[in-house]
């Protein structure tokens, strides 16, 4: 459509319209058989494009890469490093910090005996424990604590595509949906607590305040 609409704006216009690539030229007869090959190849390459990333990124996700988050308590490995196999799986891209483990656990803990987010921060901060590089301000606060705990990766769980962008083809934009079989790995050497453990915290946490979109109160 927009691409229709482009040509025929020139022509209204007394412009010219040349697209080298598809061999299309408004001032020679039988341009809108060349617009119509175009624009039918052109639609057919968008999503075989948008599959073969999709397919490349799944790959390389269960070979150990995508690691786009490095949340606390994990570091981000070269090539090299993955590579040697020495922090964990043969080409996975990141490892735990065994130093965090006490740390998070001590969270997990504050959570259980009831204290709020936001003391937690406080502590980790006056202790001058650093929050990593996914913190964009440098200090702890009560939702960077939160979404570090709710987050499976502490259970050796590593997730992608847990969210599928879908195109909105009146405006161009993108809306996000949740997406129902994200891709997910289950590495133990990543684990900072076991399963078990990060459940009984989630289920405090979830007495304590209920999962973004599960208020009893929303709408």
């Amino acid at each position: 459509e927009f691409q229709y609409h482009l040509a025929y704006r020139c022509l209204d216009n007394k412009t010219r319209l040349i697209c080298f690539g598809d061999g299309l030229d408004t001032g020679k007869d039988g341009w809108e058989i060349l617009l119509n090959a175009a624009v039918s190849r052109h639609s057919s390459m968008v999503p075989e494009t948008r599959r073969r990333v999709r397919r490349t990124a799944t790959y390389q996700f269960h070979q150990g890469g995508m690691v786009v988050k490095i949340r606390y308590g994990y570091r981000r490995l070269t090539a090299e490093e993955a590579a040697s196999g020495e922090h964990g799986p043969i080409g996975l891209r990141m490892a735990k910090i065994a130093e965090c483990t006490p740390f998070i656990h001590e969270m997990r803990n504050r959570v259980l005996r009831g204290e709020n987010y936001a003391p937690i921060a406080r502590w980790l901060n006056d202790l001058g424990v650093a929050p990593g590089n996914y913190a964009t301000t440098g200090q702890w606060s009560g939702s960077l604590v939160a979404d570090l705990l709710r987050d499976s990766i502490l259970q050796g769980e590593r997730v992608f595509r847990d969210e599928i962008y879908e195109l909105i083809f009146a405006t161009g934009e993108h809306r996000r949906e949740p997406n129902p079989n994200p891709e997910i790995e289950v590495i133990p050497a990543l684990a900072h607590m076991t399963a078990a453990e990060q459940q009984e915290l989630w289920e405090a946490m979830d007495r304590h305040s209920p999962p973004r979109g599960e208020h009893p109160r929303k709408g």
